[in-house]
């Protein structure tokens, strides 16, 4: 008998993965911006910056897990369902009754 139902289990390793990820880029953004401080020296100025960059990275992250996970399977503009070609320009509707002749 399993632990957790495998739905539950994607949801705990969704939020741990970003949690993880917002660990992530703060960590980055801080060590990277005392490394850049360091070599430069501007004192706490770049590890600031980094700073702010590693936590608007972070939530930038988790907008679009928020965004892309609200959108249900019925939704016309999932991913999944949309026609659009590789370079992400729509394609036209093969089953219009538009008067265009084929």
């Amino acid at each position: 008998m399993p632990f957790l139902d495998p739905k539950s289990a994607k949801a705990f390793g969704r939020v741990g993965g970003l949690g993880l990820e917002l660990a992530a880029f703060f960590l980055i953004g801080v060590k990277g911006g005392e490394w850049l401080d360091r070599r430069f020296g501007t004192a706490p100025v770049l590890q600031r910056v980094g700073l702010f960059f590693g936590i608007f990275a972070g939530f930038y992250s988790l907008w679009k897990l928020t965004r892309v996970s609200s959108r249900g399977p019925s939704d016309p503009t999932s991913p999944s369902e949309s026609s659009s070609d590789a370079t992400g320009k729509d394609l036209p509707n093969d089953d219009s009754d538009s008067d265009v002749p084929r």
